[in-house]
C-alpha cells in the first residue's frame, strides 16, 4: 500500500546543506516553505528529558529540604540547558539528515549519562562525570554552530559571535544569538 498525500514520508537525506527557517534580507522577510514539524526522533529527544527531569523531581521527594531543591535547581539547570539549545539548533537549522539524527543521538546519550550521574554529585566520582558530558555537550554545540554558521550567509556573523560568547558565558548567551 502506497502513501499519498500529508502521510507520505518525504525524501531521506544523508547530508543536506543546512539552510535558516527564517531570515532577514535587504528589509525583507522571507521563510522558508517547508518549516520543520517534529518527527518521532525529536520527540522521543523530549520524552528523554522529561525522564531525566522526573529523575530528578524523584530524588527532591524522596527528602524535600531546602539543600536538596538548591540541588535539584543546579542540576536542573543544564539539563534544561543542553535540552534548550538542541530545540533552537533543531527549530532554527532542521535539516532531517543523517548528521542531525547522529547528532541527536550524541544528545540523548548525553542526557541519560547526565540524568544518571547528576543526583548523586556528592561523590566526587560523578560530579566529575556530570560536569564533563555537560561541557561535551556545549561544546558539541559550538561545533555544530560553526559548521551551520559556514553554510549560510544569513546569519554567518550573528552564529559565530553566538558561538564565542556562548562559551564564555553560557546563561547569558541562551536565546541572543539571532
Amino acid at each position: 500500500m502506497e502513501e499519498t498525500g500529508a502521510d507520505a514520508p518525504g525524501p531521506r537525506y544523508l547530508f543536506r546543506q543546512p539552510k535558516a527557517s527564517q531570515w532577514l534580507e535587504d528589509g525583507k522577510f522571507y521563510k522558508r516553505t517547508e518549516l520543520p514539524r517534529p518527527g518521532p526522533f525529536e520527540l522521543f529527544l523530549d520524552l528523554i528529558y522529561v525522564a531525566v527531569a522526573a529523575n530528578f523531581a524523584e530524588r527532591l521527594t524522596e527528602n524535600i529540604t531546602c539543600h536538596e531543591f538548591i540541588k535539584y535547581m543546579l542540576i536542573l539547570a543544564p539539563s534544561w540547558h543542553i535540552w534548550a539549545y538542541i530545540t533552537e539548533l533543531m527549530n532554527f537549522w532542521y535539516n532531517d539528515d543523517v548528521a542531525q539524527r547522529i547528532f541527536i543521538l550524541w544528545t540523548m546519550a548525553i542526557f541519560i549519562v547526565y540524568g544518571n550521574n547528576a543526583p548523586l554529585i556528592e561523590d566526587i566520582f560523578h560530579l566529575r562525570l556530570s560536569v564533563g558530558v555537560y561541557l561535551a555537550m556545549r561544546l558539541s554545540v559550538a561545533l555544530v554552530q560553526a559548521v551551520y554558521s559556514m553554510s549560510t550567509y544569513h546569519y554567518r556573523v550573528q552564529q559565530r559571535i553566538w558561538n564565542i560568547t556562548a562559551q564564555q558565558d553560557p546563561i547569558y548567551s541562551y536565546h541572543y544569538h539571532l
